[in-house]
């Protein structure tokens, strides 16, 4: 049995009950491989928080968070024009989300964080499909962004690239992104990107060693460059390609945020 959160589901397909956050799989008591179940949920205070955790410990799952500047969580909430779960009539929304957040950093911060600040449907749906997909236990997710569109927050390291010649201003180059090949021929040449390439594998290779052997699950790598679609695409793709060739015990996946859009 798995106690749920938030709706009254029934399914009588699969036979999985979920009554206010009970879900309850009786299949012939046998666990089921053949379906994923997704559970979303808002907060509602640190008890149902912590009672949550507490329940789907007795599963196999991956814990993901989303989560978004406070400007722009304000923005959807006058959008959507519904209530905050932690409005109440004395609280602001601003402080409502502030709490919310407060809650959240009660929680041992081993899971898998995305920034859906500057992120549309597609380009969410792209980030969580390719985390589902993961069958192994430590996943490196490298993505690549503009700064001039603001830094993602949901990153572990953040490597500036804007030090390489900037493709744009080439005629030959400026429609191309970093995933076609005369750009990556292009780059590839250059003293400084060699230089690059090396200092930041170098400095990646013994921490994604050690954060192994310290059982951690999600490493989130990201490259900044200013419009997001020259170097640090380019520069995700290598050190992806890099990291793969080096740890085929790992589960490494790409993101272009200004191209996946």
């Amino acid at each position: 049995r798995i106690e749920c959160v938030l709706y009254k589901i029934e399914c009588v397909l699969c036979r999985i009950e979920c009554v206010l956050c009970r879900i309850e799989c009786v299949l012939y008591r046998i666990e089921c491989v053949l379906y994923r179940i997704v559970c979303v949920r808002c907060i509602g205070g640190p008890t149902l928080l912590f009672s949550f955790l507490k329940v789907i410990q007795k599963i196999s799952y991956k814990l993901i968070f989303l989560s978004a500047s406070i400007e722009q969580i304000i923005k959807r909430f006058n959008e959507s024009r519904r209530k905050h779960p932690l409005s109440k009539n004395q609280t602001s929304l601003r402080e409502a989300i502030v709490k919310d957040q407060d809650i959240l950093s009660l929680i041992k911060d081993d899971s898998v964080h995305i920034d859906t600040s500057n992120l549309n449907l597609t380009s969410l749906n792209i980030k969580i499909n390719s985390l589902i997909d993961s069958k192994l236990d430590f996943h490196i997710h490298l993505s690549s962004f503009a700064y001039k569109k603001s830094i993602p927050l949901d990153n572990d390291f953040i490597f500036d690239v804007r030090e390489l010649p900037n493709p744009f201003y080439k005629d030959e180059f400026k429609e191309l992104t970093g995933l076609d090949m005369p750009l990556i021929e292009y780059l590839s040449k250059l003293e400084e990107t060699k230089e690059i390439i090396h200092d930041i594998s170098s400095f990646l290779s013994p921490r994604i060693k050690k954060y192994a052997l310290q059982g951690r699950k999600y490493l989130a790598i990201g490259f900044g460059c200013t419009g997001g679609r020259h170097r640090s695409v380019f520069m995700t793709e290598e050190i992806a390609n890099i990291i793969k060739n080096t740890n085929n015990d790992l589960y490494v996946s790409t993101f272009h945020r200004e191209i996946n859009v």
